[in-house]
């Protein structure tokens, strides 16, 4: 089984994004954060730059209100 994780972070060009990732939710690490972790990772990996939140997607709300925040900050 999989979950979608949004990850609101940087892309290379410093403008605020959102990406997903369909992280497998099976064996030992399933749970407690450890999903959310592999997304952040994921972007990383591609060349993304924080800060990174990321949120599940029964989350989507808060991602836009999270958007909104990095906006302003910006």
């Amino acid at each position: 089984m999989k979950m979608k994780i949004f990850v609101a972070c940087h892309d290379s060009s410093g403008i605020p994004t959102f990406v997903s990732y369909d992280i497998a939710k099976s064996g030992p690490n399933c749970g407690a954060g450890y999903e959310t972790e592999e997304a952040v990772a994921a972007a990383r990996d591609d060349g993304y730059t924080g800060p990174f939140i990321a949120y599940d997607e029964k989350s989507y709300e808060d991602i836009i209100n999270v958007a909104a925040e990095i906006a302003q900050i910006e």
